[in-house]
């Protein structure tokens, strides 16, 4: 066995004892900074009412509730007809930072 060996052996017995306690070590990945929810809230929130402000614009008259989160948007509500319901989704879709679209809008029943 070379010196080298000899050395990473010695390492490996060092570490050994402080594995054993590495179960109550939280991952990288499983902690999320306040801060970090607390802009990213922002940005959905922010990101929902802009795509609220375009369906007004562009679909006057919608009642459509408008939901975000990350650059997923979720469309729910009565569009009047096929053509209104497609100019919702069409204006949620063109909004900058909108990635998908989830459409649950239902068109009113004709009386």
């Amino acid at each position: 066995m070379n010196a080298f060996g000899l050395i990473l052996g010695a390492a490996a017995i060092a570490v050994l004892p402080h594995l054993a306690s590495a179960s109550t070590v939280v991952p990288a990945r499983d902690v999320v900074r306040p801060s970090f929810q607390a802009q990213n809230g922002a940005a959905t929130n922010d990101l929902a009412a802009k795509v609220k402000s375009q369906i007004d614009a562009n679909a006057a008259g919608s009642d459509v509730t408008v939901t975000a989160e990350g650059g997923v948007v979720t469309l729910k509500g009565v569009a009047t007809d096929a053509v209104a319901r497609l100019k919702i989704v069409e204006a949620a879709q063109k909004t900058e930072g909108v990635t998908k679209v989830v459409n649950k809008i239902t068109i009113a029943k004709k009386k």
